[in-house]
């Protein structure tokens, strides 16, 4: 690919007066592989809509994507800053995620782990119990530190999240039930294009900035299938 072509904007961060949503304005993205809905399978992090990028090339690499790469222009394209949004509004769309039949409360257990690679403490989910033990019993031999919380009333996603969100996962996972909400409350409940998450571009890590498209928002775009042989 001819990088001169590549056109990396930076995303301007705003308010929307209207909705009390921190927005990123993107008037550029890249899709890589093709259009169909099909081919994102159970496991999308970005529900049902079309996955993009302003790093094609390296959200290639950390995702392994095959496929075209496409370049998306909207000069008002507007997204929901996913990473930027105060509690108080947190709690107002987990509301809305409960009264549509998206999200319910469960027990969820944590196994807390150090990432020598991140240099950082994450952690796994498990909506049961033993299986949170198992995998304990297999970091605790090399990582001292690690171990297990009860959460109780974590926000889990409905089979219709599942369903409606393409991430059977969302059954198990708070952080990725609440991505997922967040796509379908774009979708019905504002005017924005999608969701943008500005995570740190870090190729080695599998970290980049990435965002998605929604469906009923995907005709705004311009489409332009781009000539990798140059």
């Amino acid at each position: 690919m001819n990088n001169s072509k590549l056109i990396y904007k930076n995303a301007v961060y705003v308010i929307s007066t209207d909705t009390d949503l921190p927005v990123e304005t993107i008037d550029a993205v890249y899709h890589i592989g093709d259009f169909n809905p099909k081919s994102k399978g159970t496991e999308s992090y970005e529900g049902g809509g079309l996955s993009v990028s302003q790093h094609p090339e390296e959200w290639a690499a950390i995702a392994r994507l095959p496929g075209d790469t496409w370049l998306l222009t909207n000069p008002s394209g507007s997204f929901l800053g996913a990473l930027s949004l105060a509690q108080p509004k947190k709690k107002k769309i987990q509301k809305w995620g409960i009264r549509t039949g998206y999200l319910k409360t469960s027990t969820l257990w944590r196994m807390y782990y150090y990432d020598e690679d991140m240099e950082e403490e994450r952690y796994f989910e498990f909506a049961d119990q033993e299986d949170a033990e198992a995998e304990f019993e297999g970091y605790a031999e090399d990582d001292q530190d690690v171990r297990i919380e009860e959460m109780p009333g974590s926000f889990i996603g409905t089979r219709k999240l599942a369903t409606e969100g393409r991430n059977k996962d969302v059954i198990h996972s708070e952080g990725i039930a609440w991505d997922i909400l967040l796509t379908l409350y774009v979708e019905h409940e504002t005017n924005l294009d999608g969701v943008w998450w500005h995570e740190r571009l870090d190729v080695l890590n599998l970290s980049a900035p990435r965002g998605v498209i929604v469906p009923s928002k995907l005709s705004r775009w311009s489409v332009e299938k781009l000539d990798s042989s140059k």
